[in-house]
């Protein structure tokens, strides 16, 4: 509740009294890897990866945090920023850039405080947007810190790590207290959360934070056909987007893992990945390495079991679209691949291929659709020797890409007729 006091004292400032511009801080120097228990963990590289990559401006390679047989989950990373600064810095912004989503936490260590404070909305979190995740602190830290709650073993995570600040003694106000945050109605957009708002009590600054309480809306995709397809040939046609920018090009049928990737929170694609489960993805094998195009070796992706009925791998589009072609990839053994149309908990069967053993390390197959019209296409895999890997048989699907056009676009499902000539 804001006193009488407090409303007069803003309603007379004429304009906000602006701090000084925040920096990015160099944190590379002042950071220190600690193992969940608290001792010091130099040794947590791998996969190609070190800790320099965390600084190094790549948004988008995600670094490798593998257990490597000393502990397990919650390592974490702490900036001295009084290393940098005497006092330590006014923090404005923790942020954060992810390949995969795994989750994190982020902390702040108040100057005169001995005990480090939760950044607010950042206990938890994950985002693997390509424009990153920013938490606003607003407290002079002397040190902050984030936690890997899960780890991601030789898979790719987190990407970059950002701490943006200003140094107090060039601050005209130190933000002793803020009005309540407050959502901003109507700020969330097709692919941003919403932000909430906050003013300085005193000199009138705002900031603004993402806020969970206001996810993004989505698209609202629109299909446009352009040229219906025949019997021998592929139409073409459009989609867009009514509320924003986002567009895309049908011409020809296209590789819709193109237009997004393994589904993740708060990010809006119009194609999302997802499977049933991962058999120690910490180890390599996992969802992402479906579409990584790798297509002759590598981990692939390997269900938690070797049951056609409980696993699966989808992809789920936007909106319907025109199935053209499924292209797949799996090691030289023989099981059969059984692809689905799904609508709620119903399954129709679309399509199977029977994979007989043969010469080589693997079998990559390119299935033609006609007539097929879907939103959501699963894969169901029965092997009952499975592969062999690090002791225990299991299902292992190296590559899954599906192709598609536009809604009408795609070739019509011919059908013979006898004429009769008197």
């Amino acid at each position: 509740m804001k006193t009488t006091t407090t409303l007069l004292l803003l309603a007379l400032l004429p304009a906000a009294l602006l701090a000084a511009d925040a920096e990015k801080l160099a944190i590379s120097g002042v950071a220190q890897m600690y193992w969940a228990n608290g001792n010091p963990n130099n040794n947590w590289n791998g996969g190609g990866t070190t800790q320099a990559n965390l600084f190094d401006g790549n948004y988008t390679s995600g670094v490798h945090f593998p257990y490597d047989g000393k502990g397990g989950d919650n390592m974490y990373m702490e900036f001295n920023l009084a290393a940098l600064l005497s006092g330590g810095y006014h923090v404005t912004q923790f942020k954060v850039w992810q390949a995969a989503a795994h989750q994190y936490s982020l902390y702040y260590l108040e100057a005169g405080s001995s005990q480090y404070e939760p950044v607010e909305g950042a206990v938890g979190v994950s985002y693997a947007g390509a424009d990153g995740a920013a938490y606003t602190v607003g407290k002079v830290c002397t040190k902050v810190k984030i936690v890997f709650n899960k780890l991601t073993g030789w898979s790719p995570g987190t990407s970059e790590i950002e701490v943006w600040g200003i140094d107090p003694a060039q601050m005209s106000c130190s933000h002793p207290a803020y009005t309540d945050w407050e959502p901003v109605d109507g700020s969330a957009t097709c692919t941003k959360k919403g932000v909430n708002r906050h003013k300085c009590l005193v000199c009138g600054e705002v900031e603004e934070q993402a806020s969970d309480l206001m996810p993004p809306l989505g698209h609202a995709y629109v299909t446009t056909l352009t040229t219906p397809g025949t019997s021998s040939s592929y139409g073409s046609g459009a989609m867009s987007c009514e509320r924003c920018d986002w567009s895309a090009v049908f011409n020809i049928p296209i590789d819709l893992t193109s237009l997004g990737g393994v589904a993740s929170p708060g990010i809006v694609q119009f194609t999302d990945l997802t499977v049933s489960s991962e058999w120690h993805p910490e180890w390599g094998p996992c969802a992402a390495n479906l579409i990584d195009g790798i297509w002759t070796e590598g981990y692939g992706w390997c269900p938690g079991s070797r049951s056609h009925d409980d696993d699966w791998a989808d992809f789920d589009f936007g909106t319907e679209i025109d199935l053209t072609k499924i292209d797949v990839s799996v090691p030289n053994r023989t099981q059969t691949l059984d692809f689905y149309k799904v609508e709620g908990d119903e399954e129709t069967l679309i399509g199977t291929v029977e994979i007989a053993a043969g010469s080589g390390s693997y079998q990559r197959r390119a299935v033609e659709f006609r007539g097929v019209t879907l939103k959501k296409l699963r894969l169901r895999v029965t092997d009952a020797t499975g592969t062999s890997l690090w002791g225990r048989s299991v299902i292992q699907v190296l590559e899954f890409h599906p192709y598609g056009t536009v809604v009408g676009a795609g070739k019509l499902d011919a059908t013979r007729t006898r004429i009769f000539l008197y």
